[in-house]
């Protein structure tokens, strides 16, 4: 699959574990595209209040060295265009997180991100949850092959639409 990853993004953006140096770009990044995607369905005030657990010195820090996680940027030199979190618990996969910057978005990254986050967690199923609401997000996995399970609230109280991605364990 690292050969596709260079396929997808030839002379753009490289697909890496995130380290420490990444941090504030990528807390940067991932808040402008956390305002785009959701300030419109849940507000400035609540999307802030979500993005804070991001802002805890270790928010992104306590994924780094554990076996069943990855926690990826798409950057381009220095500059952090996309990140992914995803893992593994027990049979089934998650995706917990995969933003993609807005001057970056329909370039691939985000297809690229969740290929190499499926790549590393295999299994038969794969789990993740979308704002209800976020439809382009919605789109977009259910381009790569998700389909809506069910409906949940997060512990922001916030409407959640939980894909699932199932096919033959390999």
């Amino acid at each position: 699959m690292r050969w596709l990853r260079n396929i997808l993004l030839p002379r753009g953006p490289r697909i890496r574990p995130m380290g420490y140096a990444d941090i504030p770009e990528a807390r940067e990044m991932l808040h402008a595209a956390f305002h785009i995607a959701h300030d419109h369905i849940m507000g400035r005030s609540l999307a802030n209040d979500v993005l804070s657990r991001y802002d805890e010195e270790d928010a992104f820090a306590r994924y780094f060295y554990k076996d069943d996680v990855s926690l990826l940027v798409s950057a381009r030199g220095d500059e952090i265009c996309g990140i992914g979190l995803g893992g593994r618990l027990e049979a089934k996969s998650f995706i917990a997180m995969l933003y993609v910057h807005p001057e970056f978005q329909r370039h691939g990254i985000g297809h690229a991100l969740l290929l190499e986050l499926l790549h590393a967690h295999p299994a038969p199923v794969v789990e993740l949850e979308v704002v209800a609401g976020n439809h382009a997000a919605q789109s977009f996995f259910s381009k790569q092959g998700f389909v809506p399970h069910r409906r949940t609230l997060s512990r922001d109280g916030v409407d959640l639409i939980v894909m699932l991605l199932a096919h033959e364990a390999s």
